[in-house]
C-alpha cells in the first residue's frame, strides 16, 4: 500500500508541472503581473471556499512564520516564473529552482533530526 504522503507529492509533481508547462504559453502573451494576478485569484478562492469549513487557533510563531512564508513563497514564484518566461525551455529553469529539494532535505537532517541514508540520498 502507498503511503498517503507519496500520493500527495505525486498530486504536488503534477500541479508544478502544470504551472511551470502552461506558464509558458501565458508568459508568452502577457506581463508577469498578469499571472500573479491570476495566482492571487485562485488562493482567494481556495481560502473561500476551504476556510468556513476549518475551525482552528493559530500561535503567534506561527503567524509569523506564515509571514515570512508568504513573502518568500511570493517572491520565489515571481523570479521562477520569469525564469521560466525567459529559458528556451522550462525544464531547464524548473530543474535548478526544484533542485532545493536537496537543500531542505540535508538541512532538516541537521533541524529535525531526519534520518537520511545513502538510498534515501540517491532518491532525493
Amino acid at each position: 500500500m502507498v503511503e498517503t504522503w507519496v500520493i500527495y507529492a505525486f498530486i504536488g509533481f503534477g500541479g508544478y508541472f502544470l504551472v511551470n508547462f502552461l506558464f509558458k504559453f501565458v508568459s508568452a502573451e502577457n506581463p508577469l503581473i498578469v499571472s500573479l494576478i491570476l495566482y492571487g485569484t485562485a488562493a482567494i478562492s481556495m481560502l473561500v471556499l476551504l476556510a468556513p469549513k476549518m475551525h482552528f487557533a493559530i500561535s503567534t510563531k506561527s503567524i509569523i512564520i506564515a509571514i515570512i512564508i508568504g513573502i518568500s513563497s511570493v517572491a520565489a514564484t515571481i523570479f521562477a516564473l520569469k525564469s521560466v518566461a525567459l529559458a528556451p525551455n522550462p525544464g531547464y529553469s524548473g530543474a535548478i529552482y526544484s533542485a532545493n529539494f536537496v537543500l531542505v532535505t540535508l538541512i532538516s537532517v541537521l533541524v529535525f533530526g531526519s534520518s537520511l541514508n545513502l538510498p534515501q540520498f540517491m532518491g532525493v
